[in-house]
C-alpha cells in the first residue's frame, strides 16, 4: 500500500461504482464496519482460508488501513466532487485555492 510503503496520505476509492449499483451499500458498509467483513467471510470460508483472511483483515484494521471508501464513476461523474473535496481537505485543509 502507498500508505505503508511511502507514508503519504491517500484516499481509497471504489472506482467504476456505476458497474455495481446493487452492491455499493454493502461495500461501503464493509469499509465503515470491518467486523461486517468477518461475518461475510465466516459465511463463505472455513478452516485455513478463514483463518488467513480474517487474520489479514484484523491486522489491516488494527493498523488503520481500512477507512472510508469514496465511490466514483468517470462515466457518469458520480462522486467526483466528493473525491475532489476529500483530496483538497487532505492537502489544503479543505480550502480550494484559485490559480
Amino acid at each position: 500500500s502507498v500508505k505503508l510503503r511511502f507514508g503519504v496520505p491517500f484516499v481509497p476509492i471504489l472506482s467504476k461504482a456505476d458497474l455495481v449499483p446493487d452492491s455499493i451499500k454493502k461495500i461501503l458498509g464493509w469499509a465503515r464496519k470491518p467486523d461486517s467483513i468477518l461475518e461475510e467471510l465466516s459465511s463463505r470460508l472455513a478452516g485455513d482460508d478463514y483463518l488467513l483472511y480474517s487474520g489479514l483483515l484484523r491486522t489491516l484494521s488494527s493498523k488503520g488501513f481500512i477507512s472510508r471508501l469514496w465511490p466514483v464513476s468517470s462515466s457518469n461523474g458520480e462522486g467526483i466532487l466528493d473525491l475532489s473535496a476529500a483530496i483538497a481537505n487532505m492537502f489544503q485543509g479543505g480550502e480550494d485555492q484559485a490559480g
